[in-house]
């Protein structure tokens, strides 16, 4: 039986993908090298991403503004590529929401000679971030104990009023008898009144119970940046254009990357380095390039 081109291309396309899949099975069972410790994920992720494209899938992007600091999964790449997950600097000038790609730059904090150290440390970048998050927490924690102080002042004032009528009603006098109708209305007016504050007690209390996760969630962030305390270097020579679906989401809304950006003078020094690494015009000034350009 004659088989067409088509068919002999897909049983070739098949035993093909099964030949790697069995390469990659045996590299897992016996991992020699640090840089294929992840190879796992990195086959997951690309098989995920190629399967939604197959099916059709459309995806959302993010658009990034120039001097962005994010984390990129690079994944486990051939030879001396980039691979595993580091921060980097997005450089594109004029990014959108329909553009799928990004070229950037990766972060490292490990110091060599042919690497360019920045103006600004990850670490420095996320705590200017953060302040404003912490500043708005301990507002949100101020108004929820002005809140707490007024309802517990609200409550024993209503607990003495409510003490005072039932005084006057169990004293059975003729003066009580003469309003103990108005009193037992004023007696029903405190118990939905009661209610009213130990509804607004829950309010209060669900309040704290999200005070307190969102500071363990700002704790859980500035915990995972911290050890980035050391200065940051612009891997230039690495500079590469990946997929927008590479970059990995905050760990959640307090989370600054993705949002913190470097300053305009470590971007001007990854300018100059790439002028001197990709360019025939390293002895020109950064400005007469830039009015060339023009």
């Amino acid at each position: 039986m004659n088989l067409s081109k088509a068919d002999i291309l897909k049983k070739e396309q098949v035993d093909v993908t099964k030949r790697a899949c069995n390469r990659f099975e045996l590299i897992s069972q016996d991992i020699k090298i640090p840089k294929l410790k992840y190879l796992h994920r990195s086959l997951n992720f690309k098989s995920n991403i190629h399967y939604n494209e197959n099916e059709g899938k459309t995806y959302k992007y993010q658009k990034y503004k120039r001097g962005s600091v994010v984390m990129v999964n690079f994944g486990t790449n051939v030879g001396y590529e980039l691979s595993g997950n580091h921060f980097a600097v997005v450089i594109n000038q004029d990014d959108n929401y329909r553009n799928g790609v990004v070229t950037v730059i990766p972060l490292t904090s490990k110091e060599k000679r042919h690497y360019l150290k920045l103006d600004d440390s990850i670490l420095e970048l996320v705590m200017n971030a953060q302040n404003e998050y912490i500043d708005m927490l301990l507002d949100a924690q101020k108004l929820h104990d002005e809140h707490t102080r007024e309802i517990s002042l609200a409550m024993s004032n209503i607990e003495e009023n409510f003490d005072k009528i039932k005084s006057i009603i169990g004293k059975g006098n003729e003066s009580s008898l003469k309003y103990q109708d108005l009193l037992i209305k004023m007696l029903d007016e405190n118990d939905k009144y009661i209610e009213k504050l130990k509804e607004l007690n829950e309010l209060t209390k669900k309040e704290s119970n999200e005070i307190e996760e969102n500071m363990d969630k700002l704790y859980l962030v500035l915990d995972k940046y911290n050890e980035k305390d050391k200065a940051s270097y612009a891997m230039v020579k690495n500079i590469v254009t990946i997929s927008k679906l590479k970059i990995l989401k905050p760990i959640n809304k307090f989370d600054p990357i993705g949002k913190i950006y470097i300053s305009n003078s470590s971007l001007d020094k990854i300018d100059k380095e790439i002028i001197n690494n990709f360019t025939f015009c390293a002895n020109q000034s950064l400005d007469e390039t830039k009015s060339n350009d023009i």
